[in-house]
């Protein structure tokens, strides 16, 4: 997954920590990943690193997930940026699978779907909580 950004502005009555918390409830409630909240470092800056729950069994089959969500405030307005997680161990684990242990591409290819549609359920649930 590449890095995506996404740009907002804040409405009154909306903060960063409101987006990051409807985040980490998405992350942790619905996708089932364990979250973290990072010190960064700077004043304008917070990030959630998040990751599948129980890693070393799904990093085995194919189905782990793992992601850093950056907030970057500037004024009023918010950036988002979800970080890249890693696609080598998937391509990895398929290649091997398509030979060896093929019920290992279904469950593979299962993760990388998962992966990619991670932004886009995560953007829709900041849209969500912006817009509402």
């Amino acid at each position: 997954m590449a890095n995506q950004q996404f740009m907002y502005t804040l409405p009154i009555g909306k903060t960063v920590q409101g987006m990051m918390d409807v985040t980490r409830q998405y992350l942790s409630i619905v996708e089932g990943m364990e979250t973290q909240t990072i010190n960064t470092g700077s004043s304008n800056m917070l990030a959630i690193q998040a990751r599948a729950k129980n890693g070393g069994l799904k990093q085995f089959v194919g189905m782990d997930k793992a992601l850093t969500v950056r907030f970057i405030e500037s004024g009023n307005s918010v950036t988002v940026e979800l970080g890249e997680a890693k696609w080598g161990d998937k391509a990895a684990i398929m290649a091997t699978a398509m030979f060896i242990l093929w019920p290992l591409a279904l469950t593979s290819g299962y993760g990388i779907y998962k992966q990619k549609k991670l932004p886009s359920n995560i953007k829709r649930v900041i849209d969500d909580y912006i817009y509402s």
